[in-house]
């Protein structure tokens, strides 16, 4: 790494949850409780990735409309079937949401 760029710092699964407040209850077995927080872990992980990696791919063309593309495809992937509950939330809120044109 350069010494410019800085690490992705990516919180797992545990981490998030609770800056969320998202914590689940745990089951009355231990290990299942810690299988399903990796496999929570393991998701979030890929979705980030995902996201980032079409930021990577993407993110350098020119012109508001390709940028807006690119959130708009980072939102898809980070909240998968939340998007349209967002995007109608947005537009009742007066701020209708822009899909941009792809690269």
């Amino acid at each position: 790494m350069g010494s410019r760029e800085k690490e992705l710092y990516i919180p797992n699964a545990f981490e998030y949850q609770k800056m969320t407040g998202l914590l689940p209850e745990p089951p009355d077995e231990d290990e299942a409780f810690i299988d399903s927080l990796k496999a929570e872990n393991e998701r979030l992980r890929e979705k980030i990735q995902n996201s980032v990696s079409v930021i990577d791919m993407y993110g350098t063309f020119d012109g508001q409309h390709h940028k807006q593309w690119v959130l708009d495809q980072v939102l898809r992937t980070l909240l998968g079937q939340d998007y349209e509950g967002f995007v109608k939330e947005r537009a009742g809120d007066g701020y209708p949401w822009e899909v941009g044109i792809a690269p």
